[in-house]
């Protein structure tokens, strides 16, 4: 219920109404600048990846931190990351954890089936762990659309548009770091 005074960041990627920071969390604005998701610790991971130079194959590095739900994907370079998109996301539940690691993209998928959901636009990060949609059942419809909660059989569940842009866009060899 908090009313935020000043935008912090206007125009953010996908974020149509801007984002602002408060201490070491980041949130999305809605068009009245009401506070809106909340990407805990997001400010942490901005300065983590500078400082202690993570390194990938390519021009990306994704962050997804498990705890609090979300993604984080970063365009750069050694030392020179800069936040380029952040998401809402749904990961393991309880017995079917999401592994921590440091991981690569492997391969890709259009779509598979498991655990009686279909998934679109699959990106392989960790032996049987994927980036997907969200599930649908097998005629089309939204099973679960659930974000930010531990839902999934261990894989990361994101947007159908933010899985499409993964898809479409993060190459392999892109470090994935999950923590």
């Amino acid at each position: 219920g908090r009313r935020v005074k000043k935008i912090l960041l206007t125009n953010y990627i996908d974020h149509l109404n801007g984002m602002t920071c408060i201490g070491d969390d980041y949130y999305d604005l809605d068009k009245n600048s009401n506070l809106g998701w909340k990407y805990k610790n997001a400010a942490k991971h901005v300065r983590c990846i500078n400082e202690q130079l993570f390194r990938s194959k390519s021009g990306y590095y994704i962050i997804a931190d498990i705890d609090n739900c979300y993604i984080m994907i970063f365009k750069g370079s050694v030392g020179e990351w800069s936040l380029y998109k952040i998401y809402p996301m749904s990961c393991g539940k309880k017995g079917h954890s999401t592994p921590r690691g440091t991981y690569t993209v492997k391969k890709k998928l259009s779509y598979f089936y498991s655990h009686g959901s279909k998934c679109l636009y699959a990106t392989q990060w960790n032996g049987p762990y994927y980036f997907h949609s969200i599930t649908y059942n097998y005629n089309g419809t939204v099973q679960d659309g659930r974000l930010g909660q531990h839902v999934s059989a261990g894989c990361i569940r994101l947007n159908k548009d933010v899985a499409k842009w993964i898809y479409d866009n993060i190459p392999k060899g892109t470090t994935v770091k999950t923590v």
